[in-house]
């Protein structure tokens, strides 16, 4: 998995924020999801990713015939539409700090289950790894 800066994304949040009267910078969070909401920059900013959302690239493809990803089906640490922010790398910090808690005790935990927890963690570990190269805003891509 390579990371890379990835110039639509920020294309896009830079309009999705910038498109107001006057030269005015929208900062306020209801009036920029209003304006998401009306003028949809396939932006969907989540806890742990922001998804960039270009179809052909998504590993979340719906099945329903909508637009926009299936969530239910995302693939953060595998998807070439995933993009960070500080706050998407906070996030799966913390992740990776729960998840050494729940390890701290595996003793206690069902062989499979800690089996899936570590593989978890190493998994996140990695993507961590990977993407601190580059930082946040960055989105990942699978050779």
């Amino acid at each position: 998995m390579a990371a890379f800066d990835i110039p639509s994304a920020s294309a896009r949040i830079t309009e999705a924020r910038c498109t107001c009267p006057n030269g005015a910078v929208r900062d306020d969070p209801k009036r920029l999801q209003r304006h998401m909401t009306r003028h949809d920059p396939h932006i969907y900013p989540g806890r742990y990713v922001t998804c960039v959302h270009t179809p052909d690239r998504a590993l979340c493809r719906r099945d329903d015939g909508r637009a926009g990803p299936s969530l239910p089906d995302c693939q953060p640490l595998r998807c070439r539409n995933v993009a960070l922010s500080a706050e998407n790398t906070d996030q799966l910090r913390a992740a990776l700090e729960a998840h050494d808690r729940e390890l701290a005790r595996a003793d206690q935990l069902a062989p499979f289950v800690r089996h899936r927890l570590q593989t978890r963690r190493q998994e996140l570990a990695d993507f961590l790894t990977e993407t601190a190269v580059t930082g946040p805003d960055t989105m990942t891509e699978t050779p």
